[in-house]
């Protein structure tokens, strides 16, 4: 597992920061070699979006194209949508995001604060 929470100065939509988040997500997966890639989201049209390789007319245009772009050259991702509850990590990783001030990423860990979460997803 690989995760990272980045800082974000500005108060964006909530479909713009899952955009970034998808986009960072997967320029440092690419930056670290961690490929295939498998990127879970809640965010039902950037996820649509995303895998019909449609782009909307609105202000994540931008961000949806650079993951477009990206996602050519990234060999099997797989973009899917998961219900609210069943990404509470993310939830967890964005409390975190919206207290620091500089990126944080773990490699082949997390942080504490997801713990149960995560061991909520392991199998019996």
């Amino acid at each position: 597992m690989t995760a990272g929470v980045y800082r974000v100065q500005s108060r964006n939509s909530s479909q713009i920061a899952e955009a970034l988040a998808i986009l960072c997500g997967i320029e440092f997966a690419i930056d670290i070699g961690q490929v295939p890639i498998e990127i879970q989201s809640d965010a039902f049209g950037v996820v649509k979006f995303v895998n019909e390789k449609v782009t909307p007319l609105a202000d994540t245009r931008i961000i949806l194209s650079d993951i477009q772009e990206l996602l050519c050259i990234v060999p099997i991702v797989s973009v899917s949508y998961v219900s609210r509850k069943a990404d509470m990590v993310a939830h967890c990783l964005v409390k975190i995001a919206l207290t620091i001030s500089e990126n944080h990423f773990w490699l082949e860990a997390y942080p504490p604060i997801v713990e149960k979460w995560i061991l909520g997803d392991v199998p019996g």
